[in-house]
């Protein structure tokens, strides 16, 4: 069985293994460096209460745009920080996971939060909505 998709933690490719398929994992996708002064620009808008919604929908929407959050509300890394995944081995992390390279912690949580407390966030899945969760608790 061929899965488009290629990451370590695959429940999909795992159960399949487990019910006897032999399972190929590929990549036919990949996440490329967004425009980072449009990725600065929306952050800084989002964190200044310019929008209503904020519509999120996937986690890897969430964990590109998670640095540059982080770095409007003062956290982490200088905006501009890459928020994207250009390693080789990128389609192999698991979109499950909650933004992993900028999982906040419970302060800094608290601090996206009440700057993002002003809008409505919509998110599109439940992979998405942990993600989102992950960052802002």
């Amino acid at each position: 069985m061929l899965l488009p998709r290629l990451r370590e933690r695959d429940r999909i490719a795992s159960a399949l293994e487990r019910a006897g398929s032999q399972v190929l994992r590929v990549a036919v996708t990949r996440t490329v460096p967004g425009d980072t002064a449009v990725l600065e620009v929306t952050a800084r808008r989002i964190v200044a209460g310019e929008a209503a919604w904020l519509v999120l929908t996937s986690a890897r929407t969430v964990e590109v745009l998670a640095p540059y959050l982080l770095a409007e509300v003062g956290i982490g890394p200088t905006a501009g920080a890459p928020g994207h995944r250009d390693a080789p081995d990128a389609s192999n992390a698991d979109p499950d996971a909650a933004a992993s390279p900028a999982r906040a912690a419970s302060s800094e949580q608290r601090q996206l939060a009440t700057a993002t407390s002003s809008m409505r966030v919509a998110v599109v899945g439940p992979a998405t909505g942990r993600a989102w969760t992950g960052l802002t608790g």
